[in-house]
């Protein structure tokens, strides 16, 4: 069986169908692009977040059997803390949020006109669940998956596998999110060597969940550009 008979494509619109040029399905290479090279700069300081937490935790452990006064370690403690932990959380969202948002904004949009009916979001709120708290922990998944869906056969999406690349993705997001938590909530509680080694094992995982979560998603933004360029292509939109 050929790839064209496997999934079924939809007829480009006529000229008419769309009065409004940015409705018309549009590549998402650029913004793709754009969003990758922001996405990795972020996975590399993640990188270094997680080489500096790791020298970090074989200090305290070197200084604890070395019987070294803790207080020593204390302003050491808050600059390692706050680069594995509060720079990479800002460096994650900032940093990518505005190439995100383009992103998936259009990646919606592109759903839509290449016929996918019945999706569960516009791309408006595509943009908008990610400054939505609470929601924005699930919400941004749906839509990822569902985008992923409705890229593979817009005829058909419902029925369509979601993407493995987000759903562990998202799992370690998640793990780290809550791991990053547990290192904020006590790290000014600990008083002992065994706390601070504790506190900087999650910050430490914490990030390098994050750092495996942005790698997966620089993969999935790939995937899902080819997959509508391709579907684009075969419709002669270009």
């Amino acid at each position: 069986m050929s790839k064209d008979s496997e999934i079924p494509t939809p007829a480009p619109p006529s000229s008419t169908s769309f009065s409004d040029p940015l409705s018309k399905p549009q590549t998402l290479r650029g913004r793709t692009i754009a969003l990758q090279i922001v996405q990795s700069m972020v996975v590399l300081l993640g990188m270094a977040s997680i080489v500096t937490g790791i020298w970090y935790i074989s200090s305290l452990i070197h200084g604890q059997q070395a019987e070294i006064p803790l207080f020593f370690m204390d302003s050491l403690t808050e600059h390692i803390y706050f680069l594995t932990a509060v720079t990479y959380m800002y460096g994650f969202w900032i940093l990518s949020l505005i190439p995100y948002s383009l992103w998936v904004h259009r990646a919606n949009k592109n759903c839509h006109a290449l016929g996918a009916e019945g999706m569960k979001h516009t791309p408006g709120w595509a943009v908008g669940w990610t400054f939505i708290p609470i929601a924005n922990v699930i919400k941004p998944y749906m839509i990822l998956d569902e985008i992923w869906k409705t890229s593979k056969n817009p005829l058909d999406w419902e029925k369509q596998i979601g993407s493995h690349v987000v759903g562990w993705g998202w799992l370690c997001l998640i793990i780290g999110g809550i791991l990053n938590r547990v290192a904020g909530r006590y790290m000014d509680q600990v008083s002992t060597y065994d706390g601070y080694i504790l506190v900087a094992i999650c910050s430490t995982l914490s990030v390098t969940l994050f750092t495996i979560c942005g790698t997966l998603l620089i993969i999935y933004y790939g995937k899902v550009s080819k997959i509508q360029t391709e579907h684009m292509r075969s419709i002669g939109y270009f």
